[in-house]
């Protein structure tokens, strides 16, 4: 059976409802190295797409079946990445109680938590259109392209903050000679501000001749 829809959507319009909403967790899966071994494979001419769509096939196929077979379902794919979602039962995680507590010591820490909170709100459209969920009116949809990626990149910081009041977070950059543009930026917002926090970042390149690679934003 092929899953053209989301059995979610299927069951509701099945009932004659256009709408719903349920408590879930996703998973966003992403092929690493695809980018760059994109790139070497291209230069060996157009033949080359059909290696990339059976390795896309390969990797694709057996970890959707089980996303179906666990009862979750595919929200959209970008590339070598896909979006699935799990329904769950309407109950919050161990972690989301300890963060919803205003009596919690972590949250009342010099004021820091409770902006880490507030701008966790105000992102929240921003956070769910990175997992392919989208809300009316939100602030993510009344803005233009520029400050979407802006506010996109603040929201992925606040993220690690907010992580790093409940645990200590450790970030690992492996291959740092072959981080993209966006990656890097990604990692100078969340360096900028990262005082206070339970944050270890880490990066590591091969050491070879690398022209042109210079990230002074990861040296100490």
């Amino acid at each position: 059976m092929y899953n053209l829809i989301p059995h979610f959507i299927h069951d509701n319009f099945k009932q004659n409802r256009m709408t719903g909403d349920f408590y879930a967790l996703t998973m966003f899966m992403d092929i690493s190295g695809f980018t760059p071994m994109t790139e070497a494979l291209m230069l060996h001419g157009k033949q080359v797409a059909e290696i990339l769509s059976g390795i896309l096939n390969d990797i694709f196929y057996p970890v959707i079946k089980t996303v179906y077979d666990n009862g979750g379902f595919i929200t959209g794919f970008a590339g070598d990445a896909f979006t699935a979602v799990f329904q769950t039962p309407p109950h919050p995680s161990p972690a989301q109680e300890r963060v919803q507590e205003s009596d919690s010591p972590l949250l009342e820490r010099g004021g820091v938590s409770a902006g880490v909170k507030n701008e966790l709100f105000r992102t929240k459209s921003f956070l769910g259109a990175f997992v392919g969920l989208r809300w009316d009116d939100s602030l993510y949809e009344q803005l233009d392209p520029k400050l979407r990626y802006e506010n996109t990149l603040h929201a992925i910081k606040n993220i690690f903050f907010a992580e790093s009041i409940l645990q200590p977070v450790i970030i690992e950059i492996e291959d740092l000679h072959w981080i993209d543009d966006d990656s890097l930026k990604l990692v100078e917002t969340i360096l900028r501000g990262i005082e206070g926090y339970q944050i270890f970042m880490v990066a590591g390149q091969v050491a070879i001749l690398m022209t042109g690679v210079n990230h002074d934003c990861l040296k100490t």
